[in-house]
């Protein structure tokens, strides 16, 4: 006898933190993507260096949570895996414009995926299914599979592109496909390099989003 998969469609609840923007005075967004194995919880506090009563830091939480290290203990969170992968895609995209559908509809609003969380980010933003000012990846990559951008004018927003010169999930072989991949979404990438590891740190954090909120104001 032979088994047979079956899927059907669920709702389930999310988890989204938060940090900024008191007092509902926020004009300016940023939706944030954490890496592999983090929480939002977690993420969100790296960004405090940016955050202020006028500009709300966001950042949803993947819906696929774990153990980091065997069965009990610190739990991560991650956006994707190789199952079901088109469908997981499908489904955090859904996610993602919930999210913005949150957000109030004059605001300014960018978006920054770091690790994991970068590619996540460029396919909901070059999906054009809702209206982001910029996009920056950090430490991660550009994905490989992403179609052209569906919007014509997504190709000529913002987007930056930070490394870091000790991240151990670089290599010359990384960056050149990277460029490759990136000639698909725009001509003309911002390029930002740190002094620093796989991670965010305050100093970097604070120049790239000065750069990016200058360039539409």
């Amino acid at each position: 006898m032979e088994a047979k998969e079956m899927r059907i469609t669920v709702s389930r609840q999310a988890r989204i933190w938060t940090l900024g923007g008191n007092g509902g005075d926020a004009v300016i967004f940023w939706v944030v993507l954490h890496g592999y194995g983090q929480l939002a919880e977690f993420f969100v506090r790296k960004f405090g260096a940016i955050a202020s009563e006028h500009r709300m830091i966001i950042a949803p939480e993947g819906l696929s949570r774990f153990y980091t290290q065997g069965f009990s203990g610190r739990v991560g969170a991650s956006w994707m895996t190789r199952e079901m992968r088109s469908e997981e895609i499908e489904d955090y995209l859904a996610y993602l414009d919930r999210v913005y559908d949150e957000i109030p509809p004059e605001a300014q609003v960018y978006l920054l995926g770091f690790s994991q969380g970068a590619a996540t980010a460029a396919r909901w933003f070059y999906s054009g299914r809702r209206k982001l000012k910029g996009l920056v990846l950090w430490c991660g990559v550009f994905p490989p599979d992403l179609p052209e951008p569906q919007e014509p004018q997504a190709s000529d927003l913002p987007l930056m592109v930070v490394r870091a010169t000790d991240d151990p999930f670089n290599s010359p072989e990384v960056e050149a496909e990277m460029k490759r991949n990136l000639q698909k979404a725009t001509s003309s990438p911002r390029l930002y390099t740190f002094s620093g590891g796989h991670d965010l740190s305050d100093k970097p954090l604070v120049e790239v989003v000065r750069e990016m909120e200058n360039l539409r104001s």
